[in-house]
């Protein structure tokens, strides 16, 4: 299996972190930004299309998707008859299994601490409407809330799915990179879809595909594909 990077390395720490933290502000402010100016805006315009534009939309989205499950899947299957040794075969499925479950962590916590109602159900004017209550929201945290579907599943905040599809395409990414594109591309077409289904605002898309690639990278560092900076 080709891999997508030099293998090995040590990883200065203090380097490392200084660059995570100036991520981490430069994806907070996009963010920001996202969430304070192009919410309202691009929920308020796409309500207001057509029934046939929100057909087409609809049909065309819905098969990107399935790109966490069933197309990431075939893909897994494509991956595995066209890779070298048997070691390079249970790497790369462990890789993508850690990048996964991994993912769900940020998600989860997201979703229990920030309460944010879904775009679909949301009756309000002003985005900042769907983050009250986040301190009590924290207080309120427990082990009971955090493994309880019921504490999160009807909450915006943030896109699992697209979180999800960004981490399994930065690993499919790196160990075939000739064919990276499409893997972002499907990535991309799946994050889109939950805000054309109006499962999550764009805000939301942003942050689950930016924590999801820093998942799926942080994976492939510390599995030793990947130095820090590649």
């Amino acid at each position: 299996m080709k891999q997508g990077g030099p293998k090995g390395g040590g990883i200065d720490w203090k380097t490392t972190i200084g660059k995570l933290v100036l991520i981490a502000a430069a994806v907070l402010a996009i963010w920001f930004l996202i969430a304070q100016f192009m919410d309202d805006s691009m929920l308020r315009y796409w309500k207001f299309r057509s029934k046939k534009v929100h057909d087409t939309a609809e049909h065309v989205f819905g098969f990107f998707s399935y790109y966490k499950e069933v197309v990431a899947l075939a893909l897994l299957v494509w991956a595995c008859l066209i890779a070298g040794t048997k070691s390079e075969k249970w790497r790369f499925i462990m890789q993508l299994l850690l990048a996964a479950t991994l993912v769900a962590v940020p998600v989860w916590l997201g979703k229990i601490a920030v309460p944010r109602v879904r775009p679909k159900w949301f009756q309000g004017t002003r985005w900042t409407e769907s983050f009250q209550n986040v301190t009590e929201k924290f207080g309120e945290m427990s082990l009971s809330t955090i493994f309880s579907p019921a504490a999160y599943k009807d909450q915006s905040f943030i896109s699992g799915d697209a979180a999800i599809a960004f981490a399994i395409s930065a690993v499919f990414a790196c160990h075939f990179p000739a064919h990276r594109a499409i893997f972002y591309v499907l990535a991309v077409g799946c994050a889109v879809s939950r805000f054309v289904f109006l499962h999550h605002w764009p805000s939301d898309i942003f942050l689950g595909a930016v924590v999801g690639y820093l998942v799926g990278r942080a994976v492939l560092v510390l599995t030793g594909d990947v130095r820090v900076g590649t």
